[in-house]
């Protein structure tokens, strides 16, 4: 079943029990996606509108567009992290009657779940400006999940910076729809590691020897990866500020160089720009597959775990150790289709797995 709400009360407005297919594009680290198609015939037309929120199962999301044929009507919009794509990052210096400089930032020192929480309260929360207010959108309670680190941005967009934090430190991030309280809860989430060297809980092998991946595509993707990054700092000439990060054993043919910029004097807020950009940019090893109910999607597993994979690749057999980033739902004809990515996928590359 499909409802629709109206996005400042959150009252409910209708409930779709028929739809030909749902397809959830779910991901870890940044915004999905959605795309539900209807009967040209359906009698809840009037509810199909911008900004209306959807809810199917434990997904919702938010209605960017709507078209209609004479077959079909088609839905697309991005599920509820989408909030964070409509805002940038705006620096206190803006809302000071008498700043002291123009080149200021919105910095934050604290665990990444701590500097997260951080930018959605400022930016969407509890902003300077109450006409950038997010209404009945709350923080769950900061558990000081991640690293420690130092971090600074500027008219940036959120969900980017959200992104850029959660790949450095592990951390996705998540904004899910209490019905009851009439709440959009904001959270930050980690990974369960069930791969096979730890020994805490059962592990999650997939493999075609246990039949429970279909074909799967795999790729190693080394276009425009960095290694090694120059990193500078405030400065100019000769008197800027610069680092050298990343793995420094890498030499001659194997090693690949980058540069970056972090507008600051701080150190570590130079470093951890610095080794954020290198993992933003880091070589890729991507799995993509179609999964069955042997591991059940939402018990066994959940996305952003880690998990082993067999699979053969160039000549070899791999065991791999991989988190899972992506997995989209498709959902027609009664049945449901569960298609994980394992690892961190570069969509100029890799083309998107979908079978129909």
């Amino acid at each position: 079943m499909i409802s629709i709400y109206e996005p400042l009360s959150l009252n409910r407005l209708c409930n779709i029990v028929s739809s030909q297919s749902v397809i959830w594009n779910r991901k870890f680290y940044d915004v999905g996606t959605f795309e539900i198609h209807l009967s040209s015939s359906n009698e809840y037309q009037e509810f199909i509108k911008k900004g209306n929120i959807i809810v199917h199962g434990q997904n919702a999301g938010i209605i960017l567009c709507a078209s209609k044929s004479k077959s079909d009507i088609k839905i697309i919009g991005y599920d509820l992290k989408g909030i964070c794509s409509q805002r940038i990052v705006v620096p206190p210096f803006v809302y000071s009657e008498s700043p002291t400089t123009l080149e200021g930032y919105d910095r934050i020192k604290g665990n990444a779940e701590t500097v997260m929480k951080h930018y959605v309260d400022s930016q969407l929360v509890n902003p300077t400006d109450t006409d950038r207010k997010i209404q009945n959108l709350v923080i769950s309670s900061d558990l000081k999940l991640g690293i420690n680190m130092a971090w600074q941005a500027k008219f940036s967009l959120l969900s980017q910076e959200l992104n850029k934090i959660g790949l450095y430190a592990g951390l996705g991030y998540d904004i899910t729809f209490d019905e009851a309280t009439k709440e959009l809860i904001f959270d930050v989430e980690t990974g369960i590691d069930r791969t096979v060297n730890q020994r805490d809980i059962s592990p999650v092998v997939f493999c075609k020897e246990y039949r429970n991946i279909s074909d799967y595509e795999y790729e190693r993707n080394a276009k425009d990866a960095v290694n090694v990054a120059y990193i500078g700092g405030n400065g100019e000439e000769e008197q800027q500020y610069i680092t050298k990060l990343g793995d420094l054993m890498q030499t001659g043919i194997y090693r690949q160089e980058g540069f970056s910029e972090v507008n600051s004097d701080d150190v570590q807020e130079v470093e951890d720009g610095g080794l954020a950009y290198i993992k933003e940019n880091q070589e890729s090893e991507t799995i993509e597959t179609e999964t069955n109910s042997r591991y059940k999607y939402n018990e066994n597993w959940f996305l952003g775990d880690y998990v082993t994979l067999k699979i053969a690749g160039f000549g070899e057999t791999l065991m791999l150790d991989k988190q899972i980033t992506e997995v989209q739902e498709v959902y027609e004809k009664g049945n449901m289709k569960i298609m994980p990515v394992f690892g961190e996928k570069k969509d100029s590359i890799i083309k998107r797995l979908l079978r129909s």
